[in-house]
């Protein structure tokens, strides 16, 4: 199939990252992580916004009483687009700022670390505040989305090079018995989401495109091309949820003349939808 891509009225991005819908009012939320700032977007008016953050931040979620949670270098915080708050006791952090993660279907928020070393590490905010690490082990903590029954929790640590499943138990919010799912050879995968039919749309950082797989049947089941090489997130959104919209940035490819579009954001009108963001709390 081939897939129409839409670019997006927004300004550049160094490191665009972690998009978010708020179904509730129709706006797309995403980082900047080098820039250190969280943009807001309106596709229908094509207005942005832009709010300034104190440290790099690497995800964000929506939580119930209308405010965001921004995960950055030292740890999780709720942000009312004027101020940042703790969500947490301040802690040691393992690994040297958080990446990608979202709010499950349990209500808690789930994100991990980066660390060259492998010493990073997988976490979990539950609502009163507590922080548990769920593994550790991790070099580039990326994509993360639940199947519809959430019994499955589906990640990427992109140096694996690959797509795992974890057993997932939504009362505790443990996470056990991981298998692989989706062997991308040499290709990296970054940020990913699902659709309502189970499949996931993982972003190929450094391959200018995303891929669609099934990983019930562990098979690839499309592409989209895209013009910027370091392709890095997705999300569904749109009044209907099916709109795909696909981060990306232009970190070490500002003099590339082929990569004009680098640090852009798309958009690609789908035939399936997605699912609706999970709230905090």
């Amino acid at each position: 199939m081939n897939f129409q891509l839409t670019i997006e009225k927004t300004s550049r991005a160094i490191l665009g990252e972690g998009p978010l819908w708020d179904y509730r009012e129709n706006k797309l939320y995403y980082v900047d992580i080098e820039g250190q700032s969280i943009r807001k977007y309106d596709p229908e008016t094509k207005h942005e916004w832009a709010f300034p953050t104190p440290q790099k931040a690497g995800t964000l979620g929506l939580c119930k009483d209308g405010r965001l949670l921004a995960a950055l270098e030292d740890g999780i915080y709720f942000f009312d687009q004027e101020e940042f708050v703790p969500a947490h006791a301040k802690c040691p952090i393992e690994g040297f700022r958080f990446n990608d993660g979202k709010v499950g279907p349990d209500g808690r928020f789930y994100a991990g670390t980066m660390s060259r070393e492998g010493k990073g590490a997988f976490y979990r905010l539950d609502t009163d505040g507590t922080l548990t690490k769920l593994f550790d082990g991790v070099y580039t903590s990326n994509g993360l989305d639940w199947s519809s029954d959430m019994k499955t929790l589906y990640y990427n640590d992109t140096n694996c090079n690959r797509t795992d499943a974890f057993s997932f138990d939504a009362k505790s919010g443990c996470v056990s018995d991981r298998k692989p799912v989706f062997d991308y050879g040499d290709e990296r995968p970054d940020g990913m989401c699902i659709d309502e039919k189970g499949q996931l749309y993982v972003a190929l950082w450094g391959s200018n495109k995303v891929k669609i797989i099934d990983p019930q049947k562990q098979l690839l089941i499309g592409e989209i091309k895209t013009p910027a090489l370091q392709t890095s997130c997705t999300v569904f959104g749109g009044n209907d949820l099916s709109t795909l919209f696909i981060t990306s940035a232009c970190i070490g490819q500002m003099d590339n003349p082929e990569e004009i579009l680098a640090g852009m954001l798309f958009s690609v009108s789908m035939p399936v939808k997605g699912v609706k963001a999970n709230l905090f709390g």
